[in-house]
C-alpha cells in the first residue's frame, strides 16, 4: 500500500509541473528526477528525438554527469535506447552486458547493470524515450517498474511535445536559450508582478570577452559550437525559476526573480567563476574563456523593463572596459562615474 501511494504522489507531482506551465527543461528536469524515485533507479535520463537528423539527443539528466552526456546520442535503433524508439516497445534489461542491443559509448564513465527503457509516443510518432539505470543490482526493474514508468510515459508524452513546439517559437535557434523577444514579454510580465507584490528581482547582462577573435581566428562554426557549450554550462548553473536569453550575438541576459541584487552578484559571481574554470576544445587545443556579467535591480536601479536592461548594460560595459572577467552592480558601476 505505501509503495502505491508512494507511486500515486510522484505522479500528482508531475502532474502538477505540467500544469504549472514551466518551461520545458524545468518540466524536464521534475519528470527526470522523479522518475528515478518512482522506479527507485540510480539515474534517469530523458532522451529527444532530433528529427532533422534522426538522432536521439541526452535533454536531461538525473543521477548522471552531464559533462559525459553532452556529446552522446544515438541513432534511431542503435543501442536499447535506439531499440526502444523504433520498435515504440519498452525494453527491461536485467543485465546489459548479456543484452546484443548495448552500446557502450566511447567516453561515457558511468557504468550500470540493469536498464529500463520506455518510448515517448505522440499520435503513432515517437519523440523519445526515458531510461532509468541501476549501477549494480541485476534485474533491479521488473514488471511492476514497466507498468509504471509506461504510465508515466504515456501521461508526459504530449506535454513533452508541446511544450517542445512552443519552446521552438520562443528560444533562439542556435543555442536554445530564451530568444530576445521572449525575454522582452518575460521581463515586462515580471516587473509587474514585482510592482505588485512589491518585492526585487535582478537582471545579469553576460558578454563573453574577447569573442570576435575566436570567429576571426577559427570561424563562425566554431564560435557557434563555443556558444552553444556556454549556454549549455549558464543553464547547469541557474536555478529552477531563472531564465536564459540570448540578447544578441554572444550576448546573453539572465532573469533572476525574487532576487536581490547582492544574491545576484553572488549568482553572477558564481558563474562567471565556473565559465573561467571551464575547458573549451578549439581545432588547435584545449582554451579557457571568460565572459563579463552587468548587474542591475529592479527597483532600485530602476523601475521599468527597459531601464532595467539600460542598467544592467551599463553596468556590463564598465566591466568590460575595467579589463573584463567581472562582475559589476549597477550601483557600483554608478559610483565609477
Amino acid at each position: 500500500m505505501d509503495a502505491r501511494v508512494d507511486s500515486i504522489e510522484v505522479l500528482k507531482r508531475v502532474s502538477k509541473v505540467i500544469a504549472s506551465k514551466v518551461g520545458l527543461d524545468k518540466m524536464l528536469r521534475t519528470v527526470a528526477r522523479e522518475t528515478a524515485r518512482l522506479v527507485e533507479a540510480d539515474a534517469c535520463s530523458i532522451l529527444l528525438l532530433d528529427e532533422g537528423s534522426d538522432l536521439l539527443v541526452f535533454r536531461e539528466a538525473h543521477g548522471l554527469s552531464w559533462k559525459e552526456l553532452e556529446r552522446i546520442t544515438f541513432k534511431v535503433g542503435e543501442g536499447i535506447a535506439g531499440w526502444v524508439a523504433r520498435h515504440q516497445r519498452p525494453a527491461c534489461v536485467a543485465d546489459v552486458s548479456r543484452d546484443r542491443r548495448f552500446l557502450r559509448v566511447e567516453g561515457q564513465k558511468s557504468r550500470f547493470v540493469s536498464m529500463l527503457c520506455v518510448p515517448l509516443v505522440v499520435r503513432a510518432r515517437t519523440i523519445g524515450v526515458i531510461s532509468v539505470t541501476h549501477d549494480s543490482r541485476p534485474g533491479a526493474f521488473g514488471k511492476s517498474d514497466q507498468d509504471l514508468l509506461a504510465l508515466l510515459a504515456r501521461q508526459v508524452s504530449l506535454d513533452i511535445e508541446n511544450h517542445r513546439l512552443y519552446e521552438l517559437s520562443v528560444t533562439d535557434g542556435l543555442t536554445g536559450a530564451y530568444n530576445h523577444k521572449f525575454l522582452l514579454k518575460r521581463l515586462r510580465e515580471e516587473t509587474s508582478a514585482a510592482r505588485r507584490h512589491r518585492r526585487a528581482f535582478s537582471l545579469a547582462m553576460i558578454d563573453v570577452d574577447h569573442f570576435k577573435k575566436i570567429n576571426d581566428t577559427w570561424g563562425h562554426p566554431t564560435g557557434d559550437r563555443i556558444l552553444i557549450e556556454l549556454t549549455a554550462l549558464v543553464k547547469r548553473n541557474m536555478r529552477l525559476p531563472d531564465l536564459l536569453a540570448r540578447y544578441g550575438g554572444e550576448e546573453f541576459s539572465l532573469v533572476l526573480p525574487d532576487t536581490p541584487k547582492a544574491g545576484a552578484v553572488t549568482i553572477a559571481e558564481r558563474l562567471r567563476s565556473s565559465v573561467e574554470r571551464h575547458v573549451f576544445v578549439m581545432p588547435d587545443g584545449k582554451h579557457r574563456l571568460t565572459v563579463s556579467i552587468g548587474v542591475a535591480e529592479h527597483p532600485t536601479d530602476a523601475d521599468d523593463r527597459d531601464g532595467l536592461v539600460a542598467r544592467a548594460d551599463q553596468a556590463l560595459y564598465v566591466a568590460k572596459r575595467e579589463g573584463r572577467n567581472r562582475v559589476v552592480a549597477a550601483e557600483d558601476e554608478r559610483k565609477r562615474g
